[in-house]
């Protein structure tokens, strides 16, 4: 699964080396990579783009989201509908989606789901022997409260016996915040960077993420506490947490 980050991407799958044969993606462009609706604005159009030289068929369908145990939880909805569910899309060709949205916003928490745009590829040759690959595409859909509250994140950290540290993101806002960034700080070293994360993060609200971060090899005490800058989509967070489980 392909989780998009930036305003416009181009997505192609990678060849697999070392495989005498086998099928690969398309590529797609998709804009936008994140979809917001309200109550005021229910629909949304997505543009899809086929990148290839042949045709392809795809395959559109909603999940609503969650975290569980910290990770990604995806279950069947009706809340939303997207259209055309299935369609073929030609050679460089382009096609328009609808998202509705058929239940109203709850009055004082985001909503969150997936929009997965999925490829269906064509049936091989029967003497085909080899890996056939499917792009497979995820968009964030969030659908705004009808009261909104500012963001607000609370970190846990935990040290580990191999020097990693474990932080546990706390969202107890009611929308999310994505995470671009996590910079630990040793305090009591003048602000020297300790561990660093990089990668774009979701927390939904009123959940948890946790992410291991490795560290300088050195013991860390019970009681020591770090200093934590998130840059998230809308500025920046900074918190302390301790060293010991949280």
């Amino acid at each position: 699964m392909i989780h998009l980050l930036s305003e416009k991407i181009f997505l192609a799958v990678v060849f697999l080396i070392g495989l005498p044969n086998f099928v690969h993606a398309g590529s797609f462009s998709v804009t936008p990579l994140r979809i917001e609706l309200s109550k005021s604005e229910s629909t949304r159009i997505i543009n899809l783009q086929n990148l290839e030289s042949k045709p392809v068929t795809v395959q559109l369908y909603v999940m609503a989201w969650s975290h569980k145990d910290g990770n990604d939880q995806y279950t069947p909805t009706r809340d939303l509908i997207v259209t055309p569910q299935v369609f073929h899309l030609r050679a460089n060709g382009s096609q328009i989606i609808r998202a509705g949205l058929l239940r109203k916003p709850d009055v004082s928490e985001e909503l969150s789901y997936r929009l997965f745009i999925e490829e269906i590829p064509e049936l091989p040759a029967a003497d085909f022997k080899g890996v056939q690959i499917a792009l497979k595409i995820s968009l964030p859909i969030f659908v705004s409260p009808e009261k909104t509250s500012p963001s607000s994140l609370e970190f846990y950290t935990e040290t580990q016996p191999d020097g990693k540290i474990k932080v546990k993101i706390v969202n107890t806002s009611q929308t999310h915040t994505q995470i671009q960034k996590i910079a630990i700080f040793n305090q009591e070293k003048d602000q020297k960077i300790i561990a660093v994360h990089d990668k774009s993060l979701y927390v939904l609200p009123g959940q948890e993420r946790q992410i291991l971060l490795k560290t300088d090899a050195r013991d860390f005490s019970a009681n020591e506490k770090f200093f934590i800058r998130a840059t998230t989509r809308t500025g920046q967070v900074n918190s302390y947490a301790s060293a010991g489980p949280p």
